[in-house]
C-alpha cells in the first residue's frame, strides 16, 4: 500500500459555476441541471483561491458557456496569474462569442465529444449535434485558442480511436483526453451497453499508445488508461502518491458552494455545509471529515463509506474502481 501525501492547500480547483445544461447527455453524472453559482459569491473566492497560491482552476459544468458573465469570471482568475481551461460542448461557442472568451483569457478549451462521426456522439449528446460541436470547436480554434477533444471511452466507441486521432489531426487540434466510463449518475442505466472490461480497457490503452507514436505532434490525457501505456513492469510502485488528486492536490467547488474531492461524485459525496466566507474553504480541506476520507485517513467507525476508502488512490480510478467492483485499468501489466 503506497502511503497517500496531501498538500496544506489545493493547488487545483474544478469548479461548477454553473449546472444548467443546454444537452442531456445520457452518461452523464449529473442529475439536478438548475444551480447556478451566484457572480458575487464567485468574485470573493477568486480571490482567496488567488491570493493561496491556486495554480489551475477548471471551469465546469452544466455547460459554462450558458453563463453571460463568463468573460467576468475568467478575467478575474487571470488576474492572478491562474491557468483557466474551460470544458465545453461547444454549441454556443458562436464565433463572437469565442472572441469575447479569448480576449477575457480563456485560451485553452475542453470540448467533449463522443467519437469521430454522428453515429457514436449523437446518440449520446443529441441530434445533429456532432456537426454543431464541430464547429464550436473551429470556432473557438479561429479565436486563438488551444482546443483538446475530450472523448468518453465506452464500449460501443472504443473501436472508433485511430478515427478519433485521424480526425483531431485532419481539425488541426493538438490535444485529445480520454476519459474512462463511469456508470454512475444517469449512466449507471446504460451498463449493459457501455461498460468497460479490462481486455478492452488494456486494448483501449494499446491502441491510445500506437495513435500517439503516429500522431506524436497531439497530446494525449490517457486518464486511468495510462497506467499500462507507462508501465511495462508488473512491479508496484512503493513511493509515496497524489494519486488521481481528488482530496491530495484537487477540489472541487460545486454550484451551491458546497464542496468536493471528486468531480464524478459531486451529487453523492460533498460537504453538508456551504462555503459561507472564502477562509472556509482552506478549514474544509484540512478538517473535513470528507477530505480526510480521500486521504485514507478515517476510521471505518467515523464515517459510514471509510472502509471502502482504505486502499484510496491505489487504483488507477477509485470511482471506476468502486463501480466496477474490480481496477479494470490493471489488465494486461502482467
Amino acid at each position: 500500500m503506497r502511503p497517500i501525501i496531501d498538500l496544506d492547500f489545493p493547488l487545483f480547483i474544478k469548479w461548477y459555476i454553473t449546472s444548467r445544461c443546454n444537452l442531456r447527455c445520457s452518461h452523464c453524472y449529473l442529475k439536478d441541471y438548475k444551480q447556478t453559482a451566484a457572480l458575487d459569491r464567485i468574485l470573493p473566492i477568486v480571490d482567496f483561491l488567488g491570493n493561496n497560491g491556486v495554480q489551475g482552476v477548471v471551469l465546469i459544468g452544466g455547460e459554462p458557456l450558458t453563463r453571460p458573465d463568463l468573460e467576468q469570471i475568467v478575467e478575474h482568475l487571470t488576474h492572478y496569474g491562474i491557468n483557466v481551461k474551460i470544458a465545453t460542448n461547444a454549441l454556443l461557442a458562436t464565433p463572437e462569442r469565442a472572441q469575447t472568451l479569448v480576449k477575457s483569457g480563456a485560451t485553452r478549451f475542453q470540448v467533449s465529444i463522443e467519437g469521430a462521426s454522428a453515429q457514436d456522439n449523437d446518440p449520446i449528446r443529441g441530434t445533429g449535434t456532432f456537426v454543431q460541436i464541430l464547429q464550436g470547436a473551429r470556432n473557438l480554434q479561429a479565436a486563438g485558442a488551444s482546443v483538446a477533444l475530450a472523448v468518453t471511452v465506452t464500449r460501443q466507441n472504443y473501436l472508433s480511436i485511430p478515427d478519433i486521432f485521424r480526425m483531431t489531426d485532419e481539425l488541426g487540434l493538438k490535444r485529445i483526453k480520454f476519459n474512462a466510463f463511469i456508470p454512475i449518475g444517469t449512466g449507471s442505466c446504460l451498463v449493459q451497453g457501455h461498460a468497460l472490461t479490462p481486455a478492452i480497457s488494456a486494448e483501449v490503452s494499446r491502441v491510445i499508445a500506437a495513435e500517439s507514436k503516429r500522431f506524436s505532434d497531439i497530446t494525449v490525457e490517457a486518464g486511468a488508461f495510462h497506467q499500462i501505456i507507462e508501465f511495462s513492469s508488473p512491479k508496484e510502485k512503493t513511493g509515496p502518491t497524489l494519486g488521481c488528486g481528488a482530496g491530495t492536490s484537487s477540489l472541487i467547488i460545486n454550484s451551491d458552494f458546497t464542496l468536493s474531492a471528486c468531480d464524478m461524485l459531486v451529487e453523492q459525496d460533498r460537504t453538508s455545509k456551504e462555503v459561507e466566507n472564502p477562509a472556509d474553504i482552506g478549514v474544509f480541506w484540512r478538517e473535513h471529515q470528507l477530505f480526510k476520507k480521500w486521504r485514507g485517513q478515517l476510521r471505518p467507525d467515523e464515517s459510514p463509506d471509510a472502509a471502502s476508502f482504505s486502499d484510496v488512490h491505489q487504483h488507477g480510478c477509485h470511482v471506476a474502481y468502486r463501480a466496477y467492483g474490480k481496477n479494470i485499468f490493471r489488465y494486461g501489466c502482467k
